[in-house]
C-alpha cells in the first residue's frame, strides 16, 4: 500500500480552474497591488457601479492606490474629474473614495505617474495665471510630466510651447524656447536647450 501524501493548500490551488477575475482576486487579497489595479480595469469596463469580485472599481482601485499602485490613482482621478463634469451639484470637487481629482492624481504624480503631473498642470492652468496647485503652477507640473516621458511629455511640451510663445522667441521655460518645446511636442529628439 502507497502512503497517502496529503496536498498542500497552493498545490490544491494550482490544479483549481478559475477564471482570470479569481486569480485576481485571490493575489489581492494576498496583497498584489497590480491585481486589485487589474480588477479595476475588469470592474470599468464591465460599467458603471460594476460588481467584481465583491467591489467596484473604484473601491479596487482606492486599494491599490493606497498600497502604491500610481496607475489606478491616476484612474480615481478620472473618475473623480468625471463626476464633477457630470453632476454639476457636486462641483469641482467631487469626492471619489476619499480624495478629489486633484488628491488622486496628486498621489499618482508622487509616485512618478506622467499623466497625473500632466493632468495637475491643466488643473493649474485653468484656475488661472500663476495658480499653485499642490505646490506647483502648471510650467512646472507639465515640466515634470515632460521629464517623465510617454504621451503626457508630448502633450506637455506642447502645452510648455505655447505658454513661452506668449512671453516672446527668446523666452525660455524650463531652459528651452517656444521653438525647442514645439520640437518635443512632435516627438523630435531634444534640441539644446538654450543658455539659463
Amino acid at each position: 500500500m502507497r502512503p497517502i501524501i496529503s496536498e498542500s493548500p497552493l498545490t490544491k490551488l494550482v490544479r483549481t480552474r478559475h477564471t482570470a477575475t479569481e486569480w485576481w482576486r485571490i493575489a489581492a487579497d494576498n496583497g498584489n497591488i497590480g491585481a486589485a489595479h487589474n480588477l479595476g480595469v475588469t470592474a470599468d469596463k464591465a460599467g458603471p457601479n460594476a460588481v467584481i469580485e465583491s467591489h467596484t472599481a473604484t473601491e479596487w482601485w482606492a486599494l491599490a492606490a493606497e498600497n502604491g499602485h500610481a496607475s489606478a490613482a491616476f484612474n480615481l482621478g478620472i473618475i473623480a474629474a468625471r463626476a464633477s463634469v457630470a453632476a454639476n451639484k457636486l462641483g469641482p470637487d467631487a469626492v471619489v473614495e476619499g480624495r478629489t481629482a486633484t488628491g488622486w492624481w496628486l498621489l499618482a504624480a508622487e509616485r512618478g505617474d506622467p499623466r497625473a503631473a500632466y493632468k495637475l498642470g491643466n488643473v493649474a492652468d485653468r484656475a488661472g495665471p500663476n495658480t499653485v496647485v499642490e505646490g506647483r503652477i502648471a510650467v512646472d507640473w507639465w515640466v515634470l510630466a515632460h521629464e517623465r516621458g510617454g504621451p503626457a511629455a508630448l502633450k506637455a511640451a506642447s502645452n510648455l510651447a505655447a505658454v513661452a510663445e506668449e512671453f516672446g522667441p527668446d523666452a525660455t521655460i524650463g531652459g528651452r524656447t517656444a521653438l525647442q518645446w514645439r520640437r518635443l511636442a512632435r516627438g523630435e529628439t531634444d534640441a539644446p536647450t538654450a543658455n539659463p
